[in-house]
């Protein structure tokens, strides 16, 4: 009860910006939306009704005693339950649509039409950097004692959604560059340098800038 009542007191405080608890309201919106995503409750929850509502439909339909008309309803509700989809459904049906098209953009620029790069191998090298910080960050936050649990969660759940966010255009950007001499190894190679060169710039910088406040 301890955890309802800082959320409560969180958002009922005057002394909070509207804007901080819009903020934080729509990051836990998110970060149940991406375990649930993770874990896929609702999914399995949606399936075994399905299955559940299919089967009582089909042991009504072979029931002799059933009328032609409660068949061809019980049939026609079976088809609309299986093609039914949910809000985050369709959401992720026009994420997933949206993919596959540029996929398959990228790929006829291609060398080659076929493609025989590993998907999770691309997509680990081209956005290695960000992986690491994406690791990183929820310890730095969590370890900063001027940050309350709930701006720490805050910033962690917003800050992962957009490494991962910026994970996936990296990655699908990396893409568009062919496969080298068709060997995937020579493009995932690529991939590790120019984050290793992100690195070294970045590094380069962050000394430039401390010998300047010297």
């Amino acid at each position: 009860m301890e955890i309802v009542n800082i959320i409560v007191n969180f958002f009922t405080d005057n002394t909070k910006r509207l804007t901080t608890k819009a903020a934080t309201f729509l990051a836990v919106i998110i970060m149940l939306l991406f375990i649930d995503n993770i874990f896929s409750f609702t999914f399995y929850n949606n399936i075994d009704k399905k299955l559940t509502y299919i089967e009582k439909a089909n042991k009504l339909i072979a029931d002799s005693s059933s009328s032609v008309y409660d068949k061809e309803y019980l049939i026609e509700q079976k088809e609309l339950i299986i093609k039914r989809t949910t809000i985050k459904d369709f959401i992720w049906n026009i994420v997933k649509n949206s993919s596959n098209q540029l996929l398959n953009n990228t790929k006829s620029i291609s060398l080659e039409n076929t493609d025989n790069r590993n998907k999770l191998i691309h997509f680990t090298t081209s956005s290695l950097l960000l992986l690491v910080i994406m690791v990183i960050l929820p310890f730095i936050t969590y370890l900063d004692r001027s940050l309350g649990f709930l701006k720490a969660t805050l910033v962690v759940v917003i800050g992962e959604f957009i490494m991962y966010a910026a994970c996936l255009m990296v990655s699908k950007l990396l893409y568009y560059i062919p496969i080298i001499l068709q060997k995937p190894l020579i493009n995932y190679c690529i991939n590790l340098a120019l984050n290793l060169i992100v690195v070294i710039i970045m590094y380069k910088y962050s000394n430039k800038k401390s010998k300047s406040n010297l």
